[in-house]
């Protein structure tokens, strides 16, 4: 028996429960969506963040190929000019 009032409350229960199955799979597929783009950023972050520490590496790298060179030619720079020089110990 259909209760009293407009016939569509009678079948609100059924469209109610198809619009939640409708609702849920909906946000699961916009929940993966989200979590798949999510991957790819964090992916392409990751790379970038790489190749940039390595780009930074390079540069401290040659930094330090630098100072040593001028180090060694500072070295010896003072070691022909350092003959005149009387050493005391």
């Amino acid at each position: 028996m259909a209760p009293p009032g407009p016939h569509f409350l009678a079948d609100a229960k059924d469209t109610w429960d198809v619009l939640k199955n409708i609702m849920d799979w909906f946000s699961k597929i916009v929940t993966t969506a989200y979590e798949y783009s999510d991957g790819i950023i964090l992916t392409r972050q990751k790379g970038v963040d790489s190749e940039y520490g390595q780009r930074r590496a390079v540069r401290k790298a040659k930094e330090i190929m630098l100072e040593q060179l001028r180090n060694r030619t500072a070295a010896a720079g003072k070691k022909v000019t350092g003959r005149s020089v009387i050493w005391s110990e």
